[in-house]
């Protein structure tokens, strides 16, 4: 994975630089969402979420928001305890 990013900024760096793969969007978009939970960004995270459909991110966020009743929303709905009984991320 780092070769595909390093190869990736010598592109850019290049100017030649070619649209990114699945594999590296994944990527960053991981190292996003990280970087922005560090950062404690709920507000940003739960737009995100929303957005995306990320139900996992949609709890987490509920829950660091304190919105107990979109949290109690989310738990009961099917694809949450699918997410949460299969440890999967969306």
């Amino acid at each position: 994975m780092v070769d595909k990013v390093e190869s990736s900024l010598e592109s850019f760096k290049s100017g030649t630089m070619n649209p990114p793969t699945e594999e590296e969007m994944c990527f960053w978009e991981d190292r996003w969402v990280a970087l922005n939970r560090e950062l404690c960004q709920w507000a940003v995270l739960t737009d995100f979420a929303e957005d995306s459909g990320c139900s996992k991110l949609m709890l987490d966020c509920a829950w660091k928001n304190r919105d107990w009743e979109k949290v109690r929303t989310l738990c009961s709905s099917s694809p949450i305890v699918a997410a949460l009984e299969t440890g999967g991320e969306r």
